[in-house]
């Protein structure tokens, strides 16, 4: 789903944290559990060129970010803006938990501050909106950028990511995936890639909660302007476990806060390869 309204110059909509909060029952989750992800396909043809494009550069950096750009290239660009979206979906969603006003999403009013990573990855630092830093990683290749932010207090070793390719659809993927959803999951899903974001999110979860897939839902609500951010349901109740869904491209990616009491414990942020724990 989208978390604003889709810019002339972004390379994408994004695709997850919608921009109404979840209107009907209270979800029991902590401010200090929220978290944002977001993937950038570099290969993407609205992704190019971008780094010397001065109106642009303007319009989503501030002076600092642009000489961070002008330093480091085209993948430190995208790292800045992948950094921006997860830290504002996060954002959104401490709004939402603590009843504040939902930040108004302007690319700009994100600041990004990277930490000295002593050319190690993950890549990763803090995103200042308003008074409020949201600790931020990010794990990047040639081919996509894929980035984690937690509210503040969060915990990167709570957090159990994913990003795969989303391949060739079948012909008719509506028909071939209709079955592996209820129907208020199926009620979200408006392309491949966002049905696959779901399922691969659906399974790792299933895997770090020990339980059957079948018994979980990852649903939406409709808002006044757009969908609200997903919600994870266990037998149909609320499960108190945040996640948020990206993709964009050849690239789905997906995160979630790992229950504490999830036996074997959760994976952490990195990025060796396409399955759940990977970046």
């Amino acid at each position: 789903m989208r978390s604003h309204p889709p810019e002339e110059d972004a390379p994408r909509r994004p695709t997850s944290a919608g921009p109404e909060c979840d209107g009907g029952a209270a979800e029991p989750v902590p401010a200090s559990a929220t978290l944002g992800n977001d993937v950038v396909d570099l290969a993407h043809p609205r992704t190019e060129g971008k780094e010397a494009d001065r109106r642009f550069l303007e319009r989503v950096l501030d002076p600092n970010e642009r000489e961070l750009v002008a330093e480091g290239g085209r993948r430190t660009l995208w790292t800045l803006w992948a950094a921006k979206e997860a830290a504002y979906k996060a954002a959104y969603k401490v709004a939402c938990v603590s009843g504040d006003a939902r930040p108004t999403f302007g690319h700009r009013a994100f600041q990004v501050a990277l930490r000295d990573q002593g050319g190690g990855e993950p890549w990763g630092g803090t995103v200042l909106h308003g008074a409020v830093r949201y600790p931020f990683e990010v794990r990047a290749t040639r081919e996509w950028v894929h980035a984690l932010a937690l509210s503040p207090g969060g915990s990167f070793d709570r957090a159990v990511t994913g990003l795969e390719p989303v391949g060739e659809p079948p012909t008719d993927w509506r028909a071939a995936l209709r079955r592996e959803f209820t129907a208020r999951e199926w009620d979200s899903v408006h392309s491949y890639p966002s049905a696959l974001v779901r399922l691969r999110c659906r399974r790792a979860l299933a895997d770090a909660l020990a339980i059957r897939q079948e018994q979980l839902e990852i649903t939406t609500r409709p808002g006044p302007s757009g969908r609200t951010p997903p919600v994870l349901l266990i037998r149909g109740d609320p499960a108190g476990t945040d996640l948020s869904l990206s993709h964009h491209g050849r690239f789905v990616g997906w995160a979630f806060a790992a229950p504490l009491e999830a036996e074997g414990g959760p994976a952490p942020f990195s990025g060796s390869d396409g399955s759940s724990g990977a970046g």
